[in-house]
């Protein structure tokens, strides 16, 4: 392994990671917004059926 390898491979492991993390993130919105959505879902669904 020379000298110029380790910089390299190490960049490539950090562009990785990065995108590993935005992955991370979009799935987490998509599951958010899937849980809001459902929400809203129930009680628009519930109405004012709620205090019955």
């Amino acid at each position: 392994m020379t000298g110029d390898d380790k910089p390299r491979a190490q960049l490539e492991r950090e562009r990785f990671e990065r995108a590993r993390s935005m992955r991370n993130y979009a799935i987490a919105g998509i599951l958010l917004f899937l849980v809001a959505l459902f929400f809203v879902m129930t009680v628009v669904r519930l109405g004012g059926h709620v205090a019955d």
